[in-house]
């Protein structure tokens, strides 16, 4: 068991997702942005959800509204979301009054601007369940 929780991103196929389910990571997420190289089709990550096991599973969304996002996650039952950040905080908010665990992206250019990033925090805070560092 790792002892820092760790989130596999873009998962594209089983062989991957069983790798890092051996390794009890507590997050995979398939990316559900149709905009992204690592697009995965919702069938596609479905039929590999269920050969998984003790992971929870995100959805990784980019600019896609409220209700698409609600919409992904009853269908494929997911454990949570990553917003990225482009993800309004009206997004946000939607989302944790539909009780929908939230991961929020927030990209680091630079380490140095660490503080500057992390200004946002308190802002998000109280609908996010944890956020992302993306160096």
């Amino acid at each position: 068991m790792l002892k820092t929780k760790v989130k596999a991103s873009s998962v594209t196929n089983l062989t991957d997702a069983r790798y890092f389910a051996a390794w009890e990571i507590e997050w995979l997420g398939f990316n559900f942005d149709p905009g992204s190289e690592a697009y995965i089709q919702p069938q596609a990550a479905q039929a590999i959800k269920e050969w998984i096991d003790g992971v929870k599973v995100a959805g990784e969304f980019g600019l896609q509204s409220f209700e698409e996002i609600l919409t992904a996650v009853d269908m494929l039952e997911l454990d949570g979301v990553q917003i990225g950040r482009f993800g309004s905080i009206e997004t946000l908010k939607a989302l944790h009054e539909n009780e929908v665990p939230i991961l929020l992206e927030t990209v680091v250019e630079d380490a140095g601007k660490l503080r500057e990033a992390a200004a946002a925090f308190p802002q998000t805070a109280p609908y996010v369940e944890a956020f992302i560092l993306n160096f």
